[in-house]
């Protein structure tokens, strides 16, 4: 990709779309209407975007461009900047936390996942290793790509093959999601994480 035009437009195709559709497909999120979510690194907003129809999301992306061109449908918080915005929420504030296709870009991972354990609440909701991308992106012909018809059975089929473990362990993109659990040890309390 040369520009965020660009991308907007790979995001606009129908494999661009599947991505988005198959990562809503396999979260499994909060029903509590009241959930707050923080979509960190949020790009173009897609994420955001889509669960603001039904939570209180704030985005945070660094790229003005970005923002400029974001997703904007439904009414979310949009701020500018990095995990230095992170520090202007309280401790626990956040029940979900999408950080998708950030961290494997930054060297120093430790300090971002910190700051954004801090704003986690305990429980909080980043639990799974999801598998996407599995065979949509093998065809060569992206024509057919553009019919209703091969977008609805691919998203069929890449949400089956996603429930078996050995398609889900040999996809072209996972997501690691954390979760974050309160655990009380000599009457002290520490924060555990485990990654799933």
């Amino acid at each position: 990709m040369n520009s965020v035009k660009d991308y907007l437009e790979t995001v606009k195709a129908p494999w661009g779309r599947m991505l988005y559709d198959l990562l809503f497909t396999q979260l499994s999120i909060l029903s509590a209407p009241k959930a707050r979510i923080l979509d960190f690194g949020s790009g173009l907003g897609v994420t955001a975007n889509y669960y603001a129809r039904w939570y209180c999301v704030t985005a945070i992306e660094p790229d003005m461009e970005m923002i400029e061109n974001r997703y904007r449908e439904n009414d979310y918080t949009q701020i500018l900047g990095g995990v230095e915005q992170v520090g202007s929420f309280s401790d626990n504030f956040f029940d979900i936390i999408f950080c998708h296709n950030v961290l494997e870009y930054v060297n120093e991972r430790e300090p971002i996942l910190q700051s954004l354990l801090r704003v986690l609440k305990p429980g909080g909701a980043l639990t799974n290793i999801l598998g996407m991308r599995t065979f949509w992106a093998l065809g060569q012909d992206n024509s057919v790509k553009l019919t209703g018809e091969w977008y609805e059975n691919m998203l069929v089929l890449e949400t089956k093959a996603a429930e078996i473990d050995e398609y889900r362990q040999s996809a072209f993109l996972n997501h690691l999601l954390f979760e974050k659990r309160a655990k009380t040890i000599q009457n002290t309390n520490s924060i555990e994480t485990g990654e799933i």
